[in-house]
């Protein structure tokens, strides 16, 4: 039984343990973590919406660092995520491999 199953109310486990495949892959699991994605993947834009709006309302003394930070923070999200995208065919390979936080890590684009 999978870690998603023992949190589970005693009530549903046998359900919920029905949905663990013969490889120890759970679908119920792969339901949590994608529905965990999409919310954050929500909270990010949220957020890069919000503060990009509350830096076109700040002095002007203010509001260019702070879109340069939002901007910052966007391109962090999305190099996080450039294996998904290029997967997605929502970014190119040359878009992906310009993103920063790339090159000498682990997440370097290789293709």
């Amino acid at each position: 039984m999978c870690i998603v199953h023992l949190q589970a109310p005693v009530s549903t486990r046998s359900r919920h343990k029905a949905a663990c495949s013969a490889s120890g892959r759970c679908a119920l699991a792969i339901v949590t973590l994608a529905v965990q994605a999409t919310a954050l993947a929500y909270a990010q834009r949220e957020v890069v919406e919000a503060s990009f709006r509350a830096a076109h309302g700040a002095p002007a003394s203010l509001a260019q660092p702070l879109r340069k930070l939002v901007l910052l923070y966007a391109l962090r999200c999305l190099a996080a995520d450039a294996a998904w995208l290029l997967t997605q065919e929502l970014v190119s390979l040359p878009l992906a491999r310009a993103l920063p936080g790339l090159h000498g890590s682990a997440h370097v684009i290789t293709c």
